[in-house]
């Protein structure tokens, strides 16, 4: 049974490559199921406008939203792991799936982990981390729900509406030298009303595709305590906001565009490409390094290396030699890349900075 599924996950992600390429679906009222959701081993690359999207389109049937004419100001890079291939992994037993983006600067280096627990019946959010961490300080910030609120009721048909409450338990620290300076903890309770109000056609710069459309509103109310070292927590304020957020779903590979507005400003994200890395390898078993590397990148494995190719952000090769454990990286363009190894595991993909 393990193979026939993970043969049928690697046809579906190269029919998925063959679209990007072709940038065309035909149109068609669709269901979003749990097979559409991703998976340990993939990445995808989204480009992220945060100018000039400032209306959704309309709702109702053979609806056409044209993001054509998007121009991303940044992208983004989000890995699709195993949970126990993240860091504090421990503190979210229900998970069984973990988001995440890095990002390595000159200024320190940010991660942020998502964990979910991807069912049959919808995707559950279990919590986060978030960390930044740089010589000078680090910020680390932990959030869980309880319950874990059923964020995405599956499977996914034009009309479904659903509500969900939960609160979210969230502890923040900054530290300066390794010395404790500030910490706080937010007690979030958070109302979820979403509503799949659209079905029809959704266009962006790279492809067009039958979708649904979500419209999702949250209510929060933030309880804020401050740290004293002789009367522990402490409550200082509340604060409440809301955000609203459009998000298109499509066969095969699930959101493929979502607008978040909360009032101050908005932010369109995109799909722009698919890094296919199915079965997976875990993280622990190789390393690449430095990084951010400069003229040579480094992978260390326990077993042997077969192959390694680099891709540039869209998700093309970019020539590179590799021989032994080395790659020759000296003639790409400052930037992010991924290194994609195979071992007779089979291939994984991580990410790199060209400095």
């Amino acid at each position: 049974m393990e193979k026939t599924y993970t043969f049928s996950r690697t046809f579906q992600w190269l029919f998925i490559l063959f679209v990007l390429q072709c940038g065309f679906i035909a149109p068609a009222q669709i269901t979003i199921t749990h097979d559409d959701m991703p998976v340990p081993g993939m990445a995808i690359m989204r480009d992220i406008d945060t100018i000039n999207v400032t209306n959704p389109g309309g709702s109702g049937l053979n609806q056409t939203w044209d993001f054509s004419t998007v121009v991303p100001q940044m992208s983004d890079t989000v890995d699709y792991l195993n949970p126990t291939q993240v860091p504090g992994f421990e503190m979210f037993p229900g998970a069984n799936l973990a988001e995440g983006r890095t990002i390595f600067d000159i200024n320190g280096n940010f991660s942020n982990y998502i964990f979910w627990n991807s069912a049959t019946d919808g995707m559950y959010a279990i919590g986060w981390n978030l960390y930044f961490g740089s010589p000078e300080y680090t910020f680390r910030s932990t959030q869980t729900y309880d319950p874990d609120p059923n964020t995405l009721p599956l499977p996914l048909n034009y009309g479904d509406q659903s509500n969900a409450a939960t609160t979210g338990e969230r502890y923040t620290s900054i530290r300066v030298a390794g010395i404790l300076i500030d910490s706080s903890r937010i007690v979030s309770n958070i109302t979820l009303n979403m509503n799949v109000d659209g079905s029809g056609t959704i266009i962006t710069p790279v492809g067009t595709y039958p979708a649904l459309r979500v419209n999702e509103v949250s209510n929060h109310v933030d309880s804020t305590f401050t740290w004293d070292m002789v009367n522990g927590w402490e409550f200082s304020r509340t604060e409440t906001f809301q955000q609203t957020m459009y998000r298109w779903f499509t066969s095969s590979f699930g959101e493929v565009a979502i607008l978040s507005m909360d009032g101050e400003s908005n932010q369109f994200q995109y799909l722009s490409s698919v890094i296919i890395s199915v079965p997976h390898v875990d993280k622990q078993s190789f390393r690449i390094y430095p990084n951010p590397a400069g003229e040579v990148l480094f992978i260390q494995a326990d077993e042997k290396i077969t192959g390694a190719d680099i891709f540039a952000i869209n998700g093309q090769s970019v020539s590179a030699t590799f021989r032994g454990n080395a790659i020759d990286i000296s003639m790409l363009e400052p930037g992010i890349y991924f290194c994609k190894v195979t071992t007779k595991l089979g291939v994984s993909t991580q990410r790199f900075v060209k400095k």
